[in-house]
């Protein structure tokens, strides 16, 4: 009996017999529910006993309820999507001032919400442990500070793979991937194993993730796609020739777009088009070009209409050559853009550098490759510190007597203990700070400030980690303009005001981002602890999987401003052949962690 008809039952005994009567014949005359909840019923149904079935074969009395995995990767899932606008949107791909707002807040508030929990929740739930006890758990066990310097590379690499359109499906396959070394670094401290790697299973693991991880682009895309429909056209030739005339005719289409698309290429300098295929995710226009080049910035108000930054170029709209005023060069924008537009030109800069693709061309393909070594580069560390976290969580639950409040308070708190040393490290060292694409790191405080007679490379020299943290809190807290006639001085009510009448600000989502995230953590170490941990994770894993599909799918499509995912990163990545592959090493993912534990 549901709590509806429960609920029902019980309000006609209050209303007395005759009500009791009218209920009931109100009650039976009601419509059937519609054909459309009965087939989501039916649905899930299904999916609920095919997940049952699963778990009765990796042994169901050592896994937990499906509504617990439900719960715990609907929250990764959510948080992903959060940190994903943080990262773009707050801190315009910045990988260091993504690590100082996250550790700073994360150990606020696990010291906040634990210590609470810890003198007000019993001590059976607690195990007396918290935050208020964390320095005595660490004097006890110091092994419990490579968790915490694990956990700083675990978060460098997670906000890296975050900058990607796809960064939560590569995220959710890194984690797959780590059931791998689950096993051996559960045999490097003396714990027993379920477990071994079989020849099949490395195989299948590593061709799925180099797919998972591959990506064309558009240009490429198109003509890999033109080229399939033309076999598929050649191979229905002769049972199918209706069908086999309409593919041919999508082929010729795409293959007059690829010279046209060269021709606009050339005519506006080709390395605007051809580098802005290959290089995704970049913070400002200027990595867009070659050196001695032109270069484009913009900056103004995006599609929501907030005062945010926009610093990826929008690829949908045409480009314009203006003549410069000073040197007589030239310099692209988007011709109808509400965004002002700044151009700066170099000093030496002739149209036989713009009219030279190949140049470009070689540029932009060895940008494209180094982005992908950077990304399997984060792939591997984020998999392999997925791995140590799981083995340090288990080992000192069973030898230190760790409970998940405990842990966590531990795992959060120790947080800008273990980061902010790395950051400091990002920033100043240059080399490292360019690989990681920090090189625009001071770039939006130098348009700020406007310095007379320095360039920016001047400017950045000067600055120092005091500058960053001040950066990182301005732009967490850039607050749109109160809105009051006069154009002085606004008073603190006008400008909360305004704050809180944009619902979509960088608090109201760093907040969910790690609310979410602190709240996955508690759950995981008490499912990881709790159940057996290989069975567990590989479902949690699974059925992560198939919700960062969705949830990847339904940000790219319908929350790509939101986000801060540009036009042509979401026709990228949405290209049916990039899907494919994607979708083709999934599977391949999937197969190999049934490989290993002997399913197959």
């Amino acid at each position: 009996m549901t709590c509806t008809a429960s609920f029902q039952q019980a309000f006609c005994c209050l209303l007395g017999a005759r009500g009791r009567t009218n209920c009931m014949r109100a009650h039976s005359l009601a419509a059937p529910p519609p054909t459309r909840t009965l087939a989501l019923r039916a649905y899930w149904n299904r999916f609920y006993a095919l997940f049952s079935t699963f778990s009765d074969m990796t042994g169901a009395a050592h896994t937990p309820p499906f509504h617990l995995l439900l719960l715990a990767q609907s929250m990764s899932v959510c948080s992903e999507l959060f940190g994903q606008r943080v990262s773009r949107s707050a801190h315009a791909h910045s990988h260091t001032r993504m690590l100082i707002s996250m550790s700073l807040y994360c150990a606020a508030q696990a010291f906040i919400v634990l210590g609470i929990a810890q003198l007000a929740l019993p001590h059976e739930w607690t195990g007396g442990q918290g935050s208020l006890s964390m320095w005595s758990q660490l004097a006890q066990h110091p092994g419990l500070w490579v968790n915490a310097v694990n956990n700083s590379i675990y978060w460098l690499a997670l906000v890296h793979l975050l900058r990607e359109p796809f960064g939560a499906v590569l995220v959710v396959l890194a984690f797959l991937f780590g059931t791998f070394l689950v096993d051996p670094f559960q045999r490097l401290v003396g714990m027993p194993t379920s477990s071994h790697l079989t020849p099949g299973a490395v195989v299948l693991g590593v061709t799925g993730t180099l797919l998972c991880i591959f990506e064309l682009s558009l240009r490429n895309a198109d003509r890999t796609s033109g080229a399939i429909l033309r076999s598929i056209a050649a191979t229905l030739r002769c049972c199918a020739p209706r069908v086999a005339g309409t593919l041919r005719r999508q082929a010729t289409a795409l293959s007059d777009a690829l010279p046209q698309a060269a021709s606009i290429s050339t005519a506006t300098g080709g390395c605007y088009q051809a580098a802005a295929e290959q290089a995704p995710s970049l913070v400002h226009a200027d990595k867009l070009f070659a050196d001695g080049a032109y270069s484009v910035e913009v900056m103004g108000v995006n599609a929501e209409g907030s005062g945010e930054r926009s610093d990826i170029v929008d690829e949908s709209l045409p480009l314009v050559r203006e003549q410069s005023i000073s040197g007589g060069a030239t310099a692209m924008h988007p011709a109808s853009s509400n965004a002002p537009v700044r151009q700066r030109t170099a000093s030496a800069l002739s149209t036989s550098t713009l009219d030279s693709p190949p140049t470009v061309d070689a540029a932009a393909s060895a940008s494209a490759c180094m982005h992908s070594v950077s990304i399997l580069v984060a792939f591997c560390v984020l998999f392999i510190t997925t791995a140590i976290g799981i083995v340090v969580a288990t080992y000192y639950d069973v030898h230190g007597g760790l409970s998940s409040f405990g842990y966590t308070a531990i795992d959060q708190c120790l947080l800008p203990f273990t980061t902010l040393p790395l950051t400091l490290m990002l920033v100043s060292i240059p080399r490292l700070r360019s690989w990681l694409g920090e090189d625009d790191t001071f770039r939006w405080h130098f348009e700020r400030l406007h310095p007379a007679g320095m360039t920016y490379e001047q400017f950045a020299a000067s600055r120092n980690y005091w500058h960053v943290l001040h950066f990182t809190w301005a732009e967490l807290n850039r607050a749109p303009p109160a809105t009051t006639p006069d154009a002085g001085r606004v008073s603190c009510c006008s400008r909360c005001r305004a704050r809180c009448m944009q619902p979509w600000k960088f608090w109201w989502t760093l907040i969910p981002f790690h609310s979410l995230e602190f709240c996955r953590s508690l759950l995981f170490f008490y499912l990881i602890t709790q159940f057996d941990v290989d069975a567990t994770y590989m479902q949690m894993t699974l059925l992560r999987i198939v919700l960062c599909w969705i949830a990847a799918l339904f940000a790219c499509s319908f929350l790509a401003s939101w986000v801060g995912i540009s036009p042509h990163e979401a026709r990228r990545t949405l290209h049916p052949i990039n899907m494919a592959i994607k979708l083709i090493g999934s599977v391949f993912l999937c197969l190999s962690i049934l490989e290993l534990k002997g399913l197959l």
